[in-house]
């Protein structure tokens, strides 16, 4: 079993609530991105745990008085996710400025959040797009260097940021439909 795989399962069986995923869509965002789980020593383990660490193991977790279950709202605030829509058209610098402010601050009061740079690519709507700009280079890709490069100001551990070029050819309609988070979550 690989390392990181090894890592989610026995987070996802930690005894103590706390200690796992506090989300599906954070598990599910360590399953598919398994390059950016961070490893414990608990990834490299490869014995079971004696029967004397398990029984003590159980006998401390249930002499804990019991606490009440926190609601889904609490779950959520310890996972959010912020969206940065970033226009990566020439000419709005200041924008972009404004909110790479705006985000740092954000990411300031929620430690634990996670980070989504997201930029449409604006797609003919009946002519096929062409897969290289006039000095052959590909709009997609140069779209994500992009948006590495204005993230860069950002003080944000890297697995906890994620890029994400979306096509369409209505950018606006795009945006402000729920379909852009479940995209971006999953």
């Amino acid at each position: 079993m690989p390392p990181w795989l090894q890592e989610i399962i026995l987070r996802c069986l930690e005894t103590d609530p706390a200690a796992r995923y506090a989300t599906a869509a954070q598990l599910a965002f360590d399953l598919k991105h398994p390059d950016q789980v961070p490893l414990t020593t608990r990834a490299a383990r490869m014995r079971h745990d004696g029967i004397f660490t398990v029984f003590w193991r159980w006998l401390r977790v249930n002499r804990q008085p019991e606490r009440a279950r926190p609601a889904l709202t609490s779950h959520l605030a310890n996972a959010p996710i912020v969206v940065a829509a970033i226009d990566l058209e020439p000419g709005n610098d200041g924008l972009n400025q404004s909110l790479a402010i705006a985000v740092r601050r954000i990411l300031a009061t929620e430690s634990n959040s996670r980070l989504a740079c997201v930029n449409v690519l604006k797609i003919a709507r009946l002519s096929l797009d062409d897969l290289e700009d006039a000095q052959g280079r590909n709009p997609h890709l140069g779209r994500l260097i992009e948006l590495k490069h204005w993230a860069r100001s950002i003080p944000i551990a890297p697995e906890r940021i994620t890029y994400h070029v979306l096509e369409s050819t209505d950018p606006v309609s795009l945006l402000i439909t729920p379909g852009i988070i479940a995209s971006i979550t999953s």
